[in-house]
């Protein structure tokens, strides 16, 4: 059950940091741009990858929960 947890996590830590890389990415690539349009862009940026990484930590706190309350999930299947 432990190991199940621990599994959850590194990958959560794995997907968010792969996530932030992408951000990053982008982000420098706007900063090439200094007018206002390259703000737009930038605060979107900002935007979406903060709501993936938001989406990944609730994905990983509702399979915990399915984890600590032993409900047969998806993955048990096959």
């Amino acid at each position: 059950m432990k190991k199940n947890i621990l599994i959850t996590i590194v990958i959560t830590v794995a997907i968010s940091i792969v996530i932030m890389l992408y951000g990053f990415a982008f982000i420098t690539t706007t900063l090439a741009f200094s007018n206002a349009i390259g703000m737009v862009f930038l605060l979107l940026i900002v935007g979406i990858v903060a709501g993936f990484i938001f989406i990944v930590i609730k994905n990983m706190n509702e399979r915990i929960k399915e984890i600590k309350e032993e409900e047969e999930d998806d993955f048990s299947k096959y």
